[in-house]
């Protein structure tokens, strides 16, 4: 059997773990070809990803997520698109992303984050895209975004900006789009 994509969304799932699919048909998933996985519009608040070789993409859009632990995405290598976007996360802890070294597409806007911890993204070497826009974020330090030298599309609009440290955009050297509108900015200092 190959499986392309499973469409979860839309349902009423409140728990996930990535044991659920451990097997379909008569081999077990690890050794399927990478697919997607969708489980947006649901009411998930506790997610688990161990060891899962096999997804590409996961869409967990508009759930009730509060919390990214350090072992939420453990042991996840080809995920390449990871959507987060209208959850209700507020915090997210430093190792969350450290094991999705081929994310190329993170998507975090409509939260509730106030700050981003200093090294988040520095394994993220492949990032090109990172939306943050729509939470509360109020500063970024110089180290924020420390590693993310492939960065072409930053969004930060819609915050609660109001320090920008003068270095916190030096290791981004390929990004073409920065958005930084509607925020709480009043002044722009080297």
């Amino acid at each position: 059997i190959r499986v392309l994509s499973i469409h979860l969304d839309g349902n009423k799932i409140e728990n996930f773990s990535s044991n659920a699919l451990s097997k379909i048909g008569n081999q077990p998933f690890k050794y399927q070809q990478t697919f997607s996985l969708d489980l947006a519009n649901n009411k998930l608040e506790n997610i688990q990803f161990r060891e899962v070789y096999f997804l590409d993409e996961i869409r967990l859009n508009d759930n009730r997520i509060e919390y990214l632990k350090a072992d939420t995405f453990q042991s996840v290598f080809r995920i390449r698109i990871l959507d987060l976007n209208k959850n209700h996360i507020i915090f997210i802890n430093e190792y969350a992303f450290k094991d999705l070294k081929n994310l190329e597409e993170l998507y975090l806007s409509y939260n509730s984050l106030t700050f981003i911890k200093d090294f988040l993204f520095d394994q993220q070497f492949k990032l090109n895209k990172l939306i943050l826009s729509y939470n509360k974020i109020e500063n970024l330090t110089s180290n924020v975004f420390i590693g993310l030298k492939n960065l072409r599309n930053l969004d930060l609009s819609n915050n609660n900006l109001n320090i920008l440290n003068p270095n916190c955009f030096s290791d981004l050297v390929l990004v073409n789009y920065l958005y930084l509108n509607k925020n709480q900015l009043k002044s722009l200092n080297r």
